[in-house]
């Protein structure tokens, strides 16, 4: 029993010695090590000779009580060395030193391990974007890495990194005719909710607003409401969160271009009204797509490249590159020519001048903005749009217009841009209803064929036949032939003969546009191109349907 005793307080001993054993080295393992982790970034800089320079532009630019803030930040220290190197231009003035300062430090904590095989792209506090490697940041090199620290990481760099001109501020730094042209898209904007109210008028109830307050600039380009949100950021080339390619055309360039595609933007007119609309119309097209989504190499250009926001497929040569410029969001190239493509005469959304789709639910029958759709008559009719399934099992819709009892009965259609450009014309017409005969086909008896709503394409006036654009006199069906005799095939039930849809697109002829037709010119929609699908010259009910998938107008620069 004794020696039972001693062995249980013999274990109860080794027990108490083991835990005390296991607390002593979990408190090693916890304790912190890294003295680093007890440091400010401030306390750093500022006890590294090295980095004195910087340290004092800290302070001057009263960043070292930012540094002092709860927040992380990653800081690139430039040694004294680096600093001397700087142009004084740089650094010449508060404002300069402040943008300077804040170029070499991004909120959040950036580590090189986390970098992988592309730069990160990583915003600064003075909104500039850098680009962030492994052994880089902005093309300075790295030479002292990830010192973790309480409030975040700093890196020392053996160059400064000097504030990059984004795309828009290298461009407006020039004196090319680009430049002028995009400055003169710069307007004043009041908008009340920024303007300073005085008081409110006691007769009115308006409110009176101080002189000057209110008013902002907005660039027609940078703020253009042709773009989604997403793509206009991409265009903007003076947003610092996307990354491209821009080109600056050189003044011959520029010029050479407008001789080209003037043409295109022909306004009616020989005042000098229309002729500043066209030139100024012009300039726009040149511009409007010029930049590029992502850095391009000039010595690996790809074959084909699609402009931003509108499409448009250039075909870059590096032969005319004449100066490359590293900017803060990406890239800029001054060329002597551009290469792209204005069209063919084939369906290419990605041409210069687009191709139109006019739908054929997409009805505009108002002769201006106001008057009602005049021509619409379905008294006892039906008008209806449609939603059916190709054989290929795409699903399509069609505008649908039958008993309307009226003869040369139309649908006005407004294409919101029309260059002034030749255009091939097609469209489909797709029935898919009253597709038997009257009659049997066989004894042949009136009736025994299908009856047809003729419909034609007219521009500008649907009473007139514009030249080259007859009816169609059998649209929306298509035979059915046997492939062995070449002939109409015959239902063996009901004798008559066998019509289908006709899912294929027509080719219907050619047209000139006499001039550029856009519903933002300053007529509005009285400055559009009337298009008009024109049905039969007939009163009776099923020989004058309108129907309509589509219209295609394909440009033939």
């Amino acid at each position: 029993m004794k020696l039972m005793k001693q062995n249980i307080l013999l274990l109860l001993m080794c027990t108490a010695v083991l835990f005390s054993s296991c607390e002593k080295k979990w408190d090693e393992h916890t304790e912190v090590k890294d003295a680093n982790f007890t440091t400010q970034l401030l306390d750093q800089i500022n006890k590294n000779p090295d980095l004195s320079k910087f340290a004092e532009y800290l302070k001057q630019t009263h960043y070292d009580d930012t540094l002092r803030s709860s927040k992380s930040y990653t800081v690139w220290a430039p040694t004294n060395q680096a600093l001397a190197a700087v142009n004084p231009d740089l650094i010449d003035s508060d404002a300069k030193l402040l943008r300077f300062v804040e170029n070499h430090i991004a909120n959040q904590t950036f580590l090189t391990t986390a970098v992988g095989s592309q730069p990160l792209r990583i915003k600064t506090l003075n909104d500039k974007t850098v680009a962030f490697t492994a052994t880089s940041v902005d093309g300075s090199p790295i030479i002292s890495k990830d010192l973790y620290l309480a409030d975040g990481v700093l890196h020392v760099i053996s160059a400064a990194i000097t504030p990059k001109q984004s795309a828009w501020e290298y461009l407006m730094s020039t004196n090319t005719i680009q430049k002028q042209v995009l400055s003169s898209l710069t307007t004043m904007v009041f908008d009340p909710q920024r303007a300073e109210v005085l008081n409110i008028d006691p007769l009115t109830g308006k409110p009176n607003y101080k002189p000057g307050t209110g008013f902002y600039s907005v660039n027609k380009f940078l703020d253009r409401d042709d773009f989604s949100a997403q793509s206009g950021r991409e265009a903007d080339i003076s947003h610092e969160d996307s990354t491209f390619t821009y080109i600056v055309l050189t003044d011959a360039a520029f010029t050479a271009e407008r001789s080209k595609l003037s043409k295109y933007f022909k306004v009616t007119g020989t005042d000098q009204v229309s002729i500043d609309t066209t030139n100024n119309l012009t300039d726009f097209n040149i511009i409007k797509d010029l930049a590029f989504k992502g850095i391009l190499d000039k010595e690996n250009f790809p074959a084909n490249v699609l402009s931003v926001g509108d499409s448009v497929r250039f075909h870059l040569d590096k032969n005319a590159v004449v100066e490359t410029h590293q900017v803060s969001n990406g890239v800029v190239y001054v060329m002597s020519s551009i290469n792209y493509d204005l069209g063919n005469g084939t369906f290419d959304m990605y041409t210069k001048l687009k191709p139109i789709i006019i739908q054929g639910e997409s009805i505009n029958n108002s002769i201006n903005s106001d008057a009602s759709l005049s021509n619409v008559k379905l008294t006892n009719g039906t008008f209806e749009t449609r939603l059916r399934k190709d054989p290929d099992g795409h699903l399509y819709s069609y505008v649908y217009r039958v008993n309307h009892g009226n003869a040369v009965n139309w649908s006005r259609y407004r294409p919101a841009q029309v260059n002034s450009v030749k255009y091939k014309v097609f469209w489909r017409v797709v029935r898919d209803y009253a597709l038997e005969p009257a009659a049997k086909a066989i004894p042949a008896v009136p009736g025994s064929t299908l009856v047809y709503s003729p419909l034609r394409f007219a521009i500008g006036i649907p009473a007139n036949v514009t030249p080259g654009f007859n009816y169609v006199t059998e649209p929306g069906a298509v035979r059915v032939m046997n492939p062995v005799t070449n002939t109409q095939k015959i239902d063996p039930v009901t004798g008559k003969y066998v019509y289908a849809p006709d899912y294929e697109e027509r080719y219907l002829g050619e047209f000139t546009a006499a001039r550029y037709y856009s519903n933002k010119l300053k007529d509005g929609i009285k400055s559009t191109l009337a298009v008009y699908q024109v049905g039969a010259n007939s009163t009776p009910n099923g020989t004058n349907d309108i129907i309509l998938d589509y219209i295609k107008l394909v440009p033939v620069p």
